[in-house]
Formats: C-alpha cells, structure tokens, sequence
C-alpha cells in the first residue's frame, strides 16, 4: 500500500510539473495567448503589456509558474495592474524573433501603445526581482 500512495504522489507532482501555468492560474492570474488581441485590450484599458515568452519542457518556466507568479504580492500586481500574456517562442516564432528572443522564459514588458519598455528579463527571476521590475514598470 505505501508503494501505491508514493506512486500516485509522483504522478500528481509530474503532472503538475507537465502543465505549464497551472500554478499561474490557481494565483488568478489570467493569461491571454493571443499577442494581438492582448496589444488591443492592454491599450484600450491603458494597462501595459506583461509577456512571458516559454517553450515546452522548460524547467525554468514551469519554475516561474510555480514559485514566482504564485507569490502573492506578484500576483496581485499582475492581475490588476497588466495584461498578461503567455506565448509559446518556438510556436509564436514571428513575434519572438523580432524581439530576438531565444533563451527561455523571458518577459518583456512593454506600455500600453506597444513600446517595450526596459531591457528583457532572462530566465528564472525570484518573485522580489520580479515585484521590484513591476513596480518600477508601473
């Protein structure tokens, strides 16, 4: 019986692990995957562009997901001060490419009327960097 206790843990926690933002939804947040209607909604709100740039299988990202978007000071700020946006970079390769995006994760905040503003964020952040970086976006 505890073998079988043990293996549905692992299960859970591989699932978890397979499913990229759940840990980000659970916080609330919520995030488009659409670039173009999320440019459109961010200037019609006046809010600005948070974008997170992931791939598939990456250790980092789901990191991100699971550990600084669930902080709650990050998620608070997320949900009511951005429009976020999750894009696959090795699916959305225009848009990542024209930003010269190439490591995974990567955010790139950017104003309401499309400007990137600041330099790209690259790789894991902890959530105190990332709050710090959304504040001084704000």
């Amino acid at each position: 019986m505890p073998h079988l206790a043990i293996r549905s843990a692992l299960l859970f926690a591989c699932c978890l692990a397979a499913a990229p933002g759940l840990h980000a939804q659970e916080a609330g947040i919520r995030w488009r995957t659409d670039y173009q209607a999320a440019r459109k909604e961010s200037e019609s709100k006046k809010l600005p562009l948070f974008i997170d740039f992931i791939r598939p299988n990456c250790p980092p990202c789901a990191k991100m997901d699971q550990y600084t978007f669930t902080d709650p000071r990050v998620a608070k700020t997320l949900k009511e001060k951005f429009i976020c946006v999750k894009i696959n970079g090795l699916e959305d390769t225009t848009l990542a490419s024209y930003l010269n995006i190439n490591l995974f994760p990567t955010i790139v905040m950017a104003s309401p009327d499309g400007r990137i503003e600041g330099k790209p964020i690259v790789g894991y952040v902890e959530a105190d960097i990332l709050h710090e970086h959304l504040h001084r976006m704000l």
